[in-house]
C-alpha cells in the first residue's frame, strides 16, 4: 500500500515535471508537402508547450516527431475541384542516442482542401492538446523520459566529471543541466 502511494506521488511529480524535447522532422515515406511538415512541427511545439514540455529547436537527446503513412488522396470534381485526404499520423517520443522510442500514438486524420497542401493542413487541425490520445501520449512520454533520468543520473554525473577533468566545463555543465528538476540527481 505504501509503495503504491509513493509510486503515485512519483508519477504526479513527474507529471508536473518540465521535460525538454527537440521537435524533429521525421523522414517521410509518402509524399508530403514541405509546408505541411513545417506546420506539423509548429503544431507539435504548441501541443508540447500546452502539456508542460519545453521544446528545443536544436538537437537534444529526446525528441518529438511525427510521420505520415498511408496517404490516400482523391480529387473530388466540381467547381472548384477539391482534394480529399485520408492519412495516418504516428507521433513518437524517443531517445536519439539509444534509438529508443518511449511513446507512440497513431491518429487517423482526414482533410479536404483546394490543394493537397491545404487538405493536409486541414487534417492537422484535429491534432491538438485537447485530444485525449495526444495528451495521454505526451504524459506517457514525459514519464518515460523522467524515468530515464532517475535511472541514469549516476552515469550523467560521471560524464560531467570526465568533461570537467578535461577542462571542458561547458560540456560538464550541459550534462548536469540536462537533468530535470523533478528527477533524482537534480541539483
Amino acid at each position: 500500500m505504501l509503495g503504491a502511494l509513493l509510486f503515485g506521488a512519483a508519477c504526479t511529480a513527474h507529471a508536473e515535471c518540465e521535460i525538454n524535447l527537440a521537435v524533429m522532422e521525421a523522414p517521410q515515406t509518402d509524399e508530403v508537402p514541405e509546408a505541411t511538415l513545417s506546420y506539423l512541427s509548429t503544431r507539435l511545439t504548441q501541443i508540447a508547450t500546452a502539456e508542460g514540455v519545453t521544446t528545443d529547436p536544436g538537437m537534444g537527446q529526446f525528441f518529438l516527431a511525427g510521420k505520415f503513412s498511408h496517404v490516400l488522396e482523391d480529387v473530388v470534381p466540381g467547381p472548384p475541384a477539391q482534394t480529399a485526404l485520408h492519412t495516418m499520423l504516428t507521433l513518437y517520443i524517443g531517445d536519439v542516442n539509444s534509438q529508443t522510442v518511449y511513446a507512440t500514438t497513431v491518429l487517423d486524420l482526414r482533410g479536404v482542401g483546394n490543394s493537397s497542401q491545404r487538405a493536409f493542413i486541414n487534417a492537422l487541425r484535429g491534432l491538438s492538446a485537447r485530444n485525449s490520445a495526444v495528451s495521454g501520449f505526451i504524459r506517457k512520454g514525459k514519464q518515460k523520459v523522467a524515468d530515464y533520468y532517475d535511472a541514469h543520473y549516476p552515469q550523467i554525473f560521471e560524464r560531467a566529471k570526465r568533461a570537467a577533468a578535461m577542462h571542458n566545463y561547458d560540456e560538464a555543465l550541459w550534462n548536469l543541466a540536462s537533468i530535470p528538476e523533478c528527477c533524482r540527481g537534480y541539483g
